[in-house]
């Protein structure tokens, strides 16, 4: 079993491709995949013997692309044959790669049903959605993502849903988006030619509007993050960029590698808090032989950062994680 992506351009007789494109949406799968292992092992009994590190490789993915051309079989990556006789244990990855397509099915088509089928546990529903969602191309983009489990499905296109479908699909027991005012600010100038009597004449230049800056992208500045009723309170300050990408904002803070997607600032920082607890949990926590040399080092990063972990009942005056923590 494979799961068929094809990426082109959606003015056809453009043979050109985006690198930017190609990357987000294969990273996009690949990190799908390792979240759908950690979901497996967290509530199936079959699984929940498996590391951090055995979850990324189990769910490794390889493709094999078509010659002079972005049309591409997903598969798991071959596991080394000494493996599986020293465990003779039930493939994660296959039945990870079943769960893609099932999860992308449910995505393409707006099925809540069967996306809560994969994904039972409701508050990871909603991180693993929004991580996918955020990541899948806009009707507006010049390309197209197609995509197919292969087994004779014809392709059919994937896009980023509405975010009113986002929280119709995560469904109830999670905690819905706030609305939340989100101002755009455009900036731009054509040039004209005014007749004698100062009316407009012939436009002599257009230059095309351009989104300059937007409410929410100033820096994300804290030295605590607080998530439900932990708050971890940092050695030193952080200062997280925010920047726009494909109309929704991104915090990030790239030496723990989070990036954080959601159409508001709100948003944005709930899932900037809540992706620095999960990796706390799922590395800071862990025994460094149940992790790889590159997570090992993230571990460290972590437990260098954070300074101590308390109740988040009363956060401390002078920072304020939820509500920006701006800088002055």
């Amino acid at each position: 079993m494979g799961i068929r992506l094809k990426i082109g351009r959606v003015v056809t007789g453009d043979a050109r491709t985006s690198l930017r494109v190609l990357a987000k949406t294969t990273a996009a799968v690949q990190n799908l995949a390792e979240d759908l292992g950690r979901a497996l092992a967290a509530m199936d009994p079959a699984f929940e013997a498996r590391s951090e590190a055995e979850i990324e490789r189990e769910c490794q993915l390889v493709a094999e692309v078509k010659p002079g051309s972005v049309d591409m079989v997903i598969e798991i990556s071959p596991p080394p044959t000494e493996l599986w006789r020293e465990y003779s244990r039930p493939s994660l990855g296959e039945r990870v790669l079943r769960q893609v397509g099932e999860f992308m099915d449910a995505i393409s088509v707006g099925n809540a049903a069967g996306l809560q089928e994969v994904i039972p546990e409701a508050d990871r529903r909603r991180r693993v959605t929004r991580r996918f969602t955020t990541a899948l191309l806009d009707r507006s983009d010049d390309h197209i993502v197609q995509w197919s489990r292969v087994d004779g499905e014809p392709l059919r296109p994937i896009y980023r849903p509405d975010p009113e479908i986002v929280e119709r699909l995560i469904g109830s027991g999670t905690t819905p988006l706030e609305a939340e005012a989100d101002k755009v600010v455009v900036k731009g100038r054509c040039v004209v030619i005014l007749g004698k009597d100062g009316s407009p004449g012939e436009v002599s230049e257009w230059l095309e509007y351009e989104v300059m800056s937007r409410e929410g992208t100033e820096p994300y500045v804290t030295d605590q993050v607080a998530w439900r009723d932990r708050l971890f309170v940092l050695e030193h300050q952080i200062e997280c960029p925010a920047t726009i990408e494909d109309h929704l904002l991104v915090i990030r803070y790239e030496p723990l590698g989070i990036r954080a997607y959601a159409p508001t600032r709100g948003a944005a920082l709930r899932d900037f808090a809540e992706e620095f607890a999960f990796r706390y949990d799922d590395y800071a926590l862990a025994r460094d032989e149940e992790l790889t040399r590159s997570a090992i080092d993230l571990k460290r990063r972590l437990r260098e950062l954070v300074k101590e972990v308390r109740s988040a009942i009363t956060p401390s005056i002078g920072s304020s994680p939820t509500a920006g923590g701006l800088r002055s």
